[in-house]
């Protein structure tokens, strides 16, 4: 994930003041919170819902792909 950012920095996808290394580690986080059951009960949060928005690019991307 770490490469694919700096990656994405460097061809202007993302923008150029991410700190990779932290931001891969934060977006992995999200990943294991979406099972907690007791944050996010089944019966009300389906799983396809929350990794839809526990990945959104909005805060990571750049100005001329957010727009």
């Amino acid at each position: 994930m770490t490469q694919n950012m700096r990656k994405g920095m460097k061809e202007g996808l993302y923008r150029d003041d991410l700190k990779a290394d932290i931001v891969a580690k934060l977006y992995l986080s999200r990943f294991d919170v979406i099972f907690d059951g007791e944050l996010f009960p089944v019966d009300k949060y389906s799983f396809r819902m929350l990794r839809g928005r526990a990945f959104a690019t909005t805060c990571v991307a750049s100005p001329a792909i957010r727009d």
